[in-house]
């Protein structure tokens, strides 16, 4: 079984199976598979991703520029969804 310690500030990414193939199985574990001596094996990948941010402000744009003005004001109701393999909304 080949299984790495998870780095400090990275979220967890996919795995893939190398040249002797085997199973994942368990996440950030890749096994079932044997490795006979004198033979090299690669391709095992444990792919690692980074932590993103969104900013923003939600206004009333009344000169329809797409830039806060000063005099524009938020909208402190305004909900802000963000979809995908994670969705999190804030207020």
């Amino acid at each position: 079984m080949v299984e790495p310690a998870q780095p400090a500030g990275f979220l967890d990414g996919n795995e893939t199976a190398g040249t002797l193939a085997g199973s994942i199985a368990i996440n950030d574990r890749i096994g079932a598979f044997t490795l006979p001596s004198g033979t090299n094996a690669s391709g095992y990948l444990f792919a690692e991703i980074t932590p993103s941010s969104l900013n923003g402000k939600v206004f009333t744009d009344t000169n329809n520029n797409g830039a806060l003005d000063g005099g524009e004001t938020g909208i402190a109701t305004a909900t802000v969804t963000l979809t995908g393999p994670t969705t999190a909304a804030t207020r």
